[in-house]
């Protein structure tokens, strides 16, 4: 396991499923729709659970060994950044992503840019890029 703290949204298959059904017959084109979660779970937790569910005990028949986050990896997940709008829908459980206009990428700059950057073969020119127009973006070095 890479840290204690790692949290994670779950979903059953009968909550993708639904979710992709609700957005097919609710979309128009181009949102996002999202289900509410409910909390995020810690990994930790589900990896207790699994190891009791097993019939095995922690400490005695499994370890539990942290090995630090991996690059690129998040101690939790964002559902929505800051600048994101949810609207509900006609479902309770589906929500639907809202951004201001001005916070619309342009792909077609975006490709021309990405494309322009694979050109060069250096990853951190094409990071860059990706961050000019996703600015909430990370990169991990190397």
């Amino acid at each position: 396991m890479t840290d204690s703290e790692v949290t994670r949204f779950f979903m059953t298959v009968e909550e993708a499923v639904g979710l992709v059904l609700q957005s097919a017959t609710q979309g128009t084109g181009g949102e996002i729709f999202v289900l509410d979660m409910g909390q995020s779970v810690k990994i930790l937790d589900v990896a207790r659970q699994m190891i009791a569910l097993s019939g095995l005990r922690e400490g005695t028949d499994i370890d539990i060994e942290f090995i630090g986050l991996q690059p690129g990896e998040k101690l939790y997940e964002e559902v929505q950044h800051l600048s994101e709008v949810l609207q509900s829908t006609n479902h309770p459980r589906v929500l639907r992503f809202v951004a201001p206009e001005d916070k619309l990428l342009d792909m077609e700059a975006l490709c021309k840019d990405i494309k322009a950057a694979m050109d060069g073969s250096d990853a951190q020119t094409i990071k860059r890029a990706i961050q000019k127009y996703v600015p909430e973006y990370t990169p991990s070095e190397g």
